[in-house]
């Protein structure tokens, strides 16, 4: 996490609590990738409420951020906090979609890329794991091997699915996917809806707050960490759209305004 963005999540919570709105009380927790980036509680005439808020930089930061790993046979993924909908979304394109012409033809390129003179390698003789640990298995691809394939084929990604819902696809994985439910969204100057979840009940007071939504292409890439590399998800919403509410700007609506 950039300095940047921390000190912007600090920010939206400040400006959260200083509306002075009795009962209402927002903070940012230590940073955590299980839960959203702003925890909110109110405490109203319908009794104590708790939810969650995101916040990101601009309208194309990333909003997924899970793995997926290649064992020889198939894609999967971490399953210690459950099987959620983005992480079955990804292995299902993966293994059985749309996205499989392309997966495999990054498995045998990188298979053939770092198969002995004596012995042409495809799929099902390498492993591409995305955690450290992973990178001791037999047959794994090393990170300098998997940082030069990277660099020689030109490009990070190895995934790209155009015309996926990319909106309904974000607010299932906030909504399902994190370890406390997000039903809400900052992103840039602009604040959304995270589907109709909306434990505080703001639609109610502001019928006008966009819910995030947007069509666009749904990519992959492959990530060079310092010890060890990641393959993830890159999901940009180019054309949100914007909102005539934000917790950022003074010159738009608040959307707690009113909250009682």
């Amino acid at each position: 996490m950039s300095a940047a963005s921390d000190a912007r999540e600090k920010l939206i919570a400040d400006n959260i609590t200083a509306l002075r709105i009795p009962g209402l009380q927002a903070t940012r927790p230590p940073a955590d990738v299980r839960y959203a980036d702003v925890k909110i509680n109110f405490k109203g005439r319908s009794g104590s409420k708790e939810s969650w808020l995101e916040v990101k930089m601009n309208h194309t930061d990333n909003l997924g951020n899970v793995r997926v790993f290649w064992d020889g046979q198939k894609w999967g993924t971490s399953i210690r906090d459950g099987m959620t909908p983005l992480k079955k979304f990804m292995v299902d394109l993966l293994n059985n979609g749309q996205g499989k012409p392309q997966a495999d033809k990054f498995l045998n390129d990188l298979a053939a890329f770092v198969s002995p003179k004596s012995k042409k390698l495809n799929k099902n003789h390498i492993k591409v794991p995305t955690t450290k640990g992973g990178l001791a298995e037999v047959g794994a691809i090393s990170r300098a091997e998997m940082a030069k394939f990277v660099q020689l084929r030109g490009g990070q990604y190895f995934i790209n699915v155009p015309n996926v819902n990319l909106g309904e696809l974000v607010i299932k994985h906030y909504n399902e996917g994190k370890a406390a439910p997000v039903s809400y969204l900052q992103a840039a100057d602009d604040f959304y809806l995270m589907g109709n979840l909306d434990e505080l009940g703001l639609k109610r007071i502001n019928s006008d707050i966009p819910v995030v939504k947007g069509m666009g292409n749904f990519k992959m890439r492959v990530g060079i960490r310092t010890e060890y590399y990641e393959l993830q998800p890159e999901i940009k919403i180019l054309d949100m759209g914007s909102s005539a509410y934000s917790l950022l700007s003074s010159s738009k609506k608040n959307p707690f305004e009113g909250l009682k």
